[in-house]
């Protein structure tokens, strides 16, 4: 018979904070330093902005911007000087894994189990038992490669740091623009940069805590002879949507799953409950401390191999163009996530070509193909997801395969209908700028609005404060500069791509027929830019619908940025999907 402790197995939540606590004190200390000598950027930058056409000096301004930011290094700490703190912090959370090991082995046979559990006898019970020397040993090897993984972690942001305020130095000369807009840009500018590494910060102090722990984990309870565990997640809302459908299920230390074992993965919390076979073990535990393994508690997993065969099938195509590594994890993560799997049990191979690149994506509906990416580590460190892009270009297309009977599109009907002409390229026009699909439908358009009204009640300043600094927001920093003119954030696809539908409309003088529809939904139209920024809906609906899935899809930070600042959206698709 199979146990597991009632006593559950906890996370170290509190040294995860407080990890991530120092190493972001740590990246502040470095910033300010950088705010001492920030005249001296200023003035550098300012020496040389009015002279850009001479190319004779930039390569005296890149060593003159060297020379002052090797300076501004040597004044600041050495990532070296947290070693100290990493080793403390490493054998706390060491210190903190024994306890929990020991106090749940010893809530089950009342002493804690310090040897292999074939080798436990009676007598151990009195506390004749001791650990294995080699222990410490193998622990000091752990040690060490952790501590020195952290620290080239930090020294890695070092670099970036260095270098993105050198790149945003170079970018300020060349844009060329007055005194007073240059100190504001270039403070901003810091502030922004500063941002991002306090996040890069948070997480390395976040997820290495967690690997840690996993890896303690794992270790202890293989030297313990437990070769099972029973996967135990957060229980809350951030737990990732390939790791919900884990929890309770049975794992061997031999053959983890493709994103590995808990904490592992980036950011996962979850943990693993050793599981006892109480038929290697003389002795019996502690009447009421345990619960049997059920093991019809892997029933599902049968139903969801049968369900990863059937995806391997329907997704040979995007299989063909992906390292099997990959191409497991993203299969596990879809074969796992109810809400799109049917979407590419339904329509994944009828795209007509895929391909891998190494750097962005894009879907064109006219040849029906795909082009993706896995996000670069930089950002992955920040939160988003790396097969985001993949998921991404993967929802366009979906967009346009859905064939749900309860969506309605009177809105582009009205508008296809009031703009029509006699003259064909007209409706060549608008059929291919407002064909049937979900993002388009009133249902998807409606929720969209009521987004961008939330939106629109913040300022400029305050969006930019709250979104800038995290990559992982960038579906909704998308959203946000397609819903408003000249009001991009950092991610997003800019005034051209947004403008585009309503720069044709005009361009063909169909614009005062597109404002009479538009006064006549009730919605602002009482001058042509309100028509231009109303007109600029429908490509916003169309990248927030990918954005939105692509969050659902992977889950994670991108997701709880979605649910936070563009709820309605995320509902209406959540509804959409639901009818599929």
């Amino acid at each position: 018979m199979k146990v597991v402790a009632k006593r559950k197995w906890r996370y170290p939540m509190s040294l995860e904070r407080q990890y991530a606590k120092q190493l972001v004190a740590y990246v502040k200390r470095k910033f300010a330093v950088i705010d001492e000598h920030r005249q001296e950027i200023i003035d550098i930058v300012a020496q040389y902005a009015v002279r850009t056409d001479d190319d004779s000096l930039m390569e005296s301004v890149s060593a003159q911007i060297s020379v002052l930011l090797d300076r501004i290094e040597r004044d600041m700490e050495s990532a070296d000087d947290l070693t100290r703190a990493m080793n403390n912090m490493f054998d706390a959370v060491n210190r903190y894994n024994a306890s929990e090991f020991n106090a749940l082995t010893k809530s089950l046979f009342g002493f804690p189990l310090r040897v292999p559990v074939s080798q436990i006898s009676h007598a151990d019970s009195a506390g004749r038992y001791r650990a294995d020397a080699t222990l410490d040993d193998d622990i000091s090897t752990l040690k060490m490669a952790w501590v020195r993984q952290n620290l080239a972690l930090i020294k890695s942001i070092d670099a970036d740091t260095m270098r993105r305020i050198e790149d945003k130095m170079m970018e300020r000369i060349i844009a060329n623009v007055s005194m007073g807009d240059l100190t504001k840009y270039l403070i901003k500018d810091i502030r922004d940069i500063a941002g991002v590494e306090v996040n890069r910060a948070t997480l390395i102090g976040v997820d290495q805590v967690g690997k840690l722990n996993g890896r303690l984990t794992q270790y202890r309870q293989e030297r313990a002879g437990i070769s099972e565990y029973q996967w135990e997640t957060a229980l809350d809302s951030r737990v990732r949507p390939s790791h919900r459908p884990r929890q309770g299920k049975i794992y061997k230390w031999s053959n983890p799953p493709p994103d590995g074992h808990p904490g592992y993965p980036i950011r996962c919390r979850c943990v693993a409950l050793p599981v006892i076979d109480l038929g290697n073990i003389p002795i019996l535990p502690k009447k009421g401390s345990y619960q049997n393994v059920n093991t019809s508690t892997n029933s599902s997993t049968s139903g969801i191999i049968n369900i990863k065969e059937k995806l391997r099938k329907s997704t040979s195509k995007l299989q063909a163009t992906m390292p099997e590594v990959e191409y497991n994890e993203y299969l596990d993560t879809v074969a796992n996530n109810e809400v799109v799997r049917s979407l590419y049990l339904k329509y994944a191979d009828k795209i007509d070509g895929i391909v891998r690149k190494q750097y962005g994506g894009v879907y064109s509906p006219s040849s029906n193909t795909l082009e993706y990416s896995f996000e670069q580590d930089e950002y992955i460190e920040s939160g988003i997801n790396k097969y985001s892009t993949l998921a991404h270009e993967y929802s366009h297309f979906f967009d346009r395969q859905i064939s749900n009977s309860k969506i309605h599109f009177t809105e582009i009907e009205t508008i296809k209908h009031e703009l029509a002409s006699d003259e064909p390229w007209v409706g060549i026009f608008l059929n291919g700028r407002f064909p049937h699909k979900a993002s388009f439908s009133d249902e998807f358009l409606k929720a969209l609005r009521l987004d961008k009204e939330e939106l629109r009640k913040k300022s400029y300043e305050e969006i930019c404060d709250e979104l800038r600094p995290h990559d992982a927001s960038a579906g909704v920093q998308d959203a946000y500069d397609g819903f408003f003119i000249d009001r991009r954030i950092g991610w997003g696809h800019g005034e051209n791509y947004y403008n585009r539908i309503y720069k044709l409309i005009k361009q063909y003088k169909l614009h005062n027929k597109l404002k009479k529809v538009y006064k006549d939904m009730g919605l602002d139209a009482k001058n042509l830019t309100k028509v231009k920024e109303q007109c600029r809906i429908y490509d916003a609906a169309s990248e927030a619908w990918a954005n939105i899935l692509s969050a659902v899809t992977n889950g994670g930070q991108e997701l709880e940025y979605v649910k936070k600042y563009l709820p309605n959206g995320y509902q209406a698709a959540l509804d959409i999907l639901k009818e599929e």
